[in-house]
């Protein structure tokens, strides 16, 4: 039976969390309730702010196909994790991708409304050593059938059982199909914010994606039978964060 949000989840300061009652984003603590740069926030794209143009750096996507990967049930998300050859130039950073995992619902909101589910792509700084988040939504489209992702269907697919275990991926991943088409003159933001999981470390960078990715309702509702430790249908997102007058540096957006 796959384990989710009721089997506790121990994260990298070596805390124990779940995103129940009991032990839920309410009761963490240290820098969770006390930072001031918190993720994830709702996002706006209908203001003046959010038109303009702050001259973001476009990103250059240097992922590949990878026949290495690694996937681990953390006890509340599914993590495919790499080694290194996948990366991101981003300005004058040099990003290396360290993995991705996926939230149900959406953490990041846009004006208010959640996707159905958020890819978060893990990289760290090389310069610096501090993390940076792409974050795409991920969305059934109304209109028209989706095809299963690629990326998310090898994740459900090769899931080992046993929270905290980790297993080879038989199957080769490209992260480049968790980014929606055209991703690198697409329209995002980018803020200063935190893990979204205890210990919350904040000073990541965080760039998200406006434009979702297609998923298959199927792929949603798998997800969230994980997350519900197969037993009922779960979450893994934690709640939106106060803003505290953090900046919001809009891409570019043609024809604004």
């Amino acid at each position: 039976m796959l384990a989710g949000q009721h089997t506790p989840a121990k994260a990298s300061d070596g805390s124990v969390f779940t995103y129940g009652e009991e032990a839920g984003p309410l009761a963490w603590g240290g820098t969770c309730s006390a930072g001031q740069q918190q993720s994830p926030i709702n996002l706006p794209s209908s203001s003046a702010a959010a038109r303009a143009c702050s001259g973001q750096p476009a990103p250059v996507f240097q992922y590949r196909r990878d026949n290495q990967v690694r996937v681990k049930n953390t006890g509340t998300t599914i993590q495919v994790n790499f080694e290194p050859g996948n990366s991101v130039a981003w300005g004058d950073a040099q990003l290396e991708l360290l993995q991705f995992h996926f939230h149900t619902p959406s953490e990041h909101a846009w004006d208010g409304q959640r996707s159905a589910m958020e890819a978060h792509l893990v990289h760290r700084n090389a310069a610096t050593g501090g993390f940076a988040v792409v974050a795409v939504m991920l969305q059934p489209p109304s209109s028209s059938a989706a095809q299963p992702n690629p990326c998310l269907a090898a994740a459900l697919a090769h899931v080992p059982d046993t929270p905290q275990a980790e297993a080879a991926c038989p199957s080769s991943v490209n992260p480049q199909q968790l980014l929606p088409a055209g991703a690198a003159a697409a329209r995002f933001v980018h803020y200063a914010g935190s893990l979204t999981t205890p210990p919350c470390s904040e000073q990541v960078d965080w760039l998200v994606w406006e434009q979702p990715l297609p998923v298959t309702d199927k792929q949603v509702l798998d997800f969230m039978r994980f997350a519900g430790a197969g037993r009922s249908y779960g979450h893994n997102a934690r709640p939106l964060q106060p803003l505290n007058g953090r900046a919001l540096d809009y891409s570019c957006i043609a024809g604004a």
